[in-house]
C-alpha cells in the first residue's frame, strides 16, 4: 500500500547499516530528544506523554477515533482497536520508486477487526491465546480451537486481562490529577523516565492505589544506557548528588519516600544503587545552596554560548565526582572537546568514558529541572515557604537547552569562543586544584602496563568520529 511521498531529508535513510555498528545501542536520550521535538513542532498540539504502557492508549484512542497504529509491537494485533482501526508494523515499512511520484514508502496494513471477521471470532485474543500456548499448531487448527465455544483454561482469564480496557490495564492512571490547571500539561511533557517516577510518587500517596505499589517507600529509578567504558565506574555517578537534590523534592509530594534505587549498568550487568534522601537538612535550605551554586558555576562561563556554558558546568560536576571518588579527572583536551562540542580526532575510551559522564550529568540537570517544575505545579497556591527558592530555581533550570543543542550542537568556530572555551576549562580546573598531563603520558602507560589496566587513550576497534549522530536528524 502506498502511503505518501518520502522528503528529501528521508529519517529511514539516516539509519546507520553498517554491520559492525547494529550490536551498539541507540543513543541512550533519543527517546526523549524526538519527544521534545515532536514538542516543538507544529504537532505539539497532539504529542503526550502518558503513564502505564502506551498500548492501551493507542488502542483506546483508534477505538474511540479510528486511525492506524505505527508499531514494532505484533500485540496491538489483539486490542481491540474498534471497527476501523488499523496497524502498521515498522518492519513493512519500504521504500519504492513510481515514476510519476518518485521515492515513496510503501507498507502493508492490518485491520484487526476484519481479520476476526473473516476467521468468524468477535476478536483475536483467543486466537492468539491458542497460539502463545503451541507455536508448533497451523493456524488453521488454533483458529478452530478459538471459535469452539468451550469453558478455557485457568491462564485465559489473565491472558485477556492485559488486553482489556484502559483502566484495568494503567494502574497509574487509575489515580486521578489533582485538579490544577498546570499539573495535566506539565506531566504530559516529562520525559518517559521522570515521567515513570513521578506517577509511582502519585501512586504512593494515593490510599486507592493497587497494594503491590505501595508496599515500600522505596522508588525505583531506571536510568537509560550509556555508552562508557564498562571496566570503569558506571558515569552516572557523575550526577547522582544533582540528581539527589531532584528526589528530595518529591519528598514534598510524598514525605515518606526516604531513598530511591536507580538502576544502571555496571560493566557487563544491571544492577541497583540506593541513593539515600537527606531528611535531617531544611527543604528551603538545599534549594537555596543548589540555586546559588548553580548562579555561581554559570556566571563563571558568561563568555560561552548558551550550550556550552551548560556543558562546561557538568564538566565541573563530571571532575568534582572523580575526585569525590579519588579517580583520576579527565585529560584536559578531553575536557575542551566535550565542552567545545569538537569533532575532530579519533574516540579513546577515555574520551568516551569522559563524554558518558558529561551526558549524565546534563541529564541530572535536566532531571531536577522536570522534576522542579512538576513539584512547583503541584504546591501552586499553598502557603509554603520553600515556593519562592523552588521558583527560583524552575526558573533559572529553564534555561537548560534542549538535548539536541546539548548534545549535537557544535560550539562556533570563531578564535574567541574556542579561547573562551579553553579559558573556562583551565579555571574550572584551577578551582578544584587540578593540574593536568603533569606526567608523561608513557610514564602513565607504564605505570598501567604493569597493573594490567588500559592506558585509556587506546581507540576503540573500528570506531572514530562520523557525521552520522542521530540527534543531528532532529534538526
Amino acid at each position: 500500500m502506498e502511503n505518501t511521498s518520502a522528503s528529501k531529508t528521508d529519517v529511514l535513510s539516516a539509519v546507520i547499516s553498517s554491520n559492525r555498528l547494529k550490536a551498539l545501542p541507540a543513543p541512550p536520550f533519543l527517546v526523549p530528544a524526538v519527544i521534545e521535538m515532536l514538542l516543538e513542532s507544529r504537532y505539539s498540539s497532539l504529542v503526550a506523554v502518558i503513564p502505564g504502557e502506551a498500548d492501551a492508549y493507542c488502542a483506546e484512542a483508534a477505538r474511540q477515533h479510528g486511525g492506524v497504529i505505527f508499531t514494532s509491537d505484533s500485540d496491538l494485533l489483539v486490542h481491540d482497536l474498534g471497527k476501523s482501526g488499523k496497524v502498521i508494523l515498522f518492519r513493512d515499512l519500504d521504500t519504492i520508486h513510481l515514476p510519476s511520484r518518485g521515492k515513496c514508502l510503501k507498507t502493508q496494513e492490518y485491520h484487526p477487526a476484519g481479520i476476526a471477521k473473516r476467521f468468524e471470532l468477535p476478536n483475536l485474543v483467543k486466537l492468539a491465546f491458542f497460539m502463545s500456548q503451541d507455536h508448533h499448531k497451523s493456524l488453521t487448527e488454533n483458529i478452530r480451537l478459538a471459535g469452539k465455544d468451550t469453558p478455557m483454561s485457568a491462564g485465559f482469564a489473565e491472558f485477556a486481562e492485559e488486553y482489556g480496557s484502559l483502566p484495568k490495564l494503567s494502574r497509574l492512571a487509575m489515580v486521578e490529577t489533582i485538579d490544577k490547571p498546570n499539573v495535566s500539561k506539565i506531566l504530559a511533557r516529562l520525559d518517559p523516565r521522570i515521567s515513570e517516577v513521578v506517577h509511582l510518587v502519585r501512586v504512593k500517596e494515593n490510599q486507592e492505589a493497587p497494594s503491590d505499589l505501595q508496599d515500600s517507600d522505596n522508588l525505583n529509578m531506571y536510568l537509560p544506557y550509556l555508552i562508557d567504558d564498562p571496566t570503569r565506574t558506571s558515569a552516572w555517578r557523575s550526577g547522582v548528588s544533582i540528581r539527589a537534590q531532584a528526589y528530595s523534592l518529591l519528598r514534598l509530594l510524598n514525605s515518606s519516600i526516604t531513598q530511591v534505587t536507580e538502576f544502571e549498568r555496571k560493566g557487563t550487568r544491571v544492577a541497583g544503587t540506593t541513593v539515600e534522601l537527606d531528611s535531617t537538612s531544611s527543604a528551603v535550605a538545599m534549594l537555596e545552596d543548589c540555586v546559588k551554586s548553580l548562579k555561581d558555576d554559570l556566571g563563571q562561563h558568561s563568555s560561552l554560548s548558551k550550550a556550552a556554558r551548560w556543558r562546561a558546568v557538568a564538566t565541573r560536576h563530571v571532575c568534582q565526582s572523580n575526585l569525590d571518588n579519588e579517580k583520576p579527572p579527565p585529560l584536559s583536551s578531553d575536557i575542551n572537546r566535550l565542552v567545545t562540542g569538537s569533532r575532530e580526532g579519533v574516540l579513546s575510551w577515555s574520551f568516551i568514558h569522559a563524554s558518558a559522564q558529561m551526558q549524565a550529568s546534563l541529564y541530572s540537570l535536566r532531571m531536577l529541572s522536570q522534576i522542579s517544575t512538576v513539584v512547583q505545579s503541584f504546591l501552586e497556591g499553598a502557603d509554603n515557604a520553600i515556593l519562592t527558592p523552588l521558583q527560583t530555581l524552575v526558573n533559572l533550570l529553564n534555561d537548560l537547552p534542549s538535548l539536541r543543542e546539548l548534545l549535537d550542537e557544535k560550539t562556533s568556530r570563531d578564535n574567541s569562543e574556542i579561547e573562551a572555551a579553553r579559558a573556562a576549562v583551565l579555571s574550572t580546573l584551577q578551582s578544584l586544584g587540578i593540574t593536568q598531563d603533569a606526567e608523561p603520558l608513557s610514564k602513565k602507560k607504564k605505570k598501567r602496563k604493569k597493573k594490567g589496566e588500559h592506558t585509556g587513550e587506546r581507540t576503540p576497534p573500528g570506531v572514530a568520529w562520523r557525521n552520522n549522530n542521530m540527534f543531528s536528524n532532529l534538526s
